[in-house]
Formats: C-alpha cells, structure tokens, sequence
C-alpha cells in the first residue's frame, strides 16, 4: 500500500510496515527489497545494501528521524556514509525532513553545513563520532536509512 505525498518538487511515496509479532517482525513493502530489518524498541530500521542518490532515496523512504538519532549505537554499526532524509533544497539554510518535519535538534559536523546551494542534503558520514552530519550533494550516492514507528 503506497500514499503519495507532496513534498515541494517531489513526490515521496510512503510506505507502511506490516509488524508480526511471533518469532520476529516482518515488514512488507511494495516498494523496497525488504532483507536488512532490525527492531528496536518500537522501531523498525531499513538499512540498505544498495547505493541511491538522496532524491532517489526520498521517493524510496518515508523517513521520521527523532528517535534515530537518540539511538547512536544502533546507528555506529553501520560502517559507512549515509542519507538521513534531510533536506535545505526548497529553502537555504532551512532544514527539513522528507515528511516536510521542519529540524529542531541537529548532530553537524563542525563548519557544516558548509554547502550552500550545491549541497543540500543530509548525510551521517562518520557513525562514530557525537556531532556527525555532513551536508553533500543530493546527486551522490550512499547507502540510506529508514525509520518507522510500530503501532502497538
């Protein structure tokens, strides 16, 4: 089941989990090649294998990163750069989620976001450290991560 929702100049498709509570959780979705779940808590990640650019990661990923970020050693298990669902391309220097959440807690690097108007989406780019968002070309591509809250 996909809802399409208006973001500006893109359309991002939603996706709902399914959530099966016996052995494990499973998660259904008509959009992605679901195989790399974890559950946290009330949480379910997507954590992909495959590279995308960030626009191509908004039209895959309905992304609420709130929780996320509180969990950063769920996040330094991934060993590599990723989109995080946050973008200033509709209005410099105002950041915001792909579910068009304006941001209000943020982890820059020092001197980030330092891109302007060529870099206009946010990256982790280095799992380890506290203050870790880089903001980079939306054309680029890395690995991505989605969020979805369970519904008890």
């Amino acid at each position: 089941l996909c809802f399409v929702k208006r973001y500006g100049f893109l359309d991002a498709c939603t996706w709902r989990c399914v959530v099966i509570f016996l052995v494990s959780s499973v998660c259904l979705s008509p959009i992605l090649s679901v195989h790399v779940w974890s559950t946290m808590l009330r949480f379910l990640y997507y954590n992909s294998s495959n590279e995308k650019t960030c626009t191509d990661m908004f039209l895959t990923c309905y992304l609420s990163v709130s929780f996320l970020f509180k969990n950063k050693n769920f996040i330094r298990q991934f060993k590599k750069y990723l989109w995080i669902g946050l973008t200033d391309i509709e209005t410099e220097g105002k950041w915001k989620w792909v579910d068009g959440t304006p941001l209000t807690r943020s982890f820059w690097d020092s001197k980030e976001p330092n891109g302007k108007t060529l870099e206009n989406c946010g990256q982790i780019k280095n799992p380890n450290l506290q203050n870790n968002w880089n903001d980079e070309r939306c054309s680029n591509t890395h690995n991505w991560i989605c969020e979805e809250k369970v519904s008890l």
